[in-house]
């Protein structure tokens, strides 16, 4: 199964969102890995990049005008798209899972 992972922020993570992403990507990582695409926002904290090896890591600044992301992610062809900062995502007809805000 490929999976990708989108992080649809208005461009940071907060420390918080950088804990989680710490704790669930080693999981992605290791069941995954070459099947697995990430999507960060570009001023992403590089020691969170650099602590983990993405094969198809995707940087953004602005995902709702990013034309290549869409490029990127039909090229990559995921089976199911996951967003787990709860933002409304449509890819193609893939399932998305999103995490709702309590």
């Amino acid at each position: 199964m490929k999976v990708a992972i989108l992080n649809l922020t208005n461009g940071g993570l907060s420390g918080g969102y950088i804990k989680y992403l710490e704790s669930m990507l080693p999981y992605f990582i290791e069941t995954y890995n070459e099947n697995l695409f990430v999507s960060l926002p570009t001023n992403t904290n590089i020691d969170l990049i650099s602590k983990f090896s993405f094969e198809n890591l995707y940087l953004t600044d602005n995902y709702k005008s990013d034309k290549s992301l869409y490029n990127s992610l039909s090229s990559f062809d995921p089976d199911v798209v996951f967003v787990p900062s709860s933002r409304i995502f449509n890819f193609n007809n893939k399932p998305v899972i999103t995490i709702k805000e309590g």
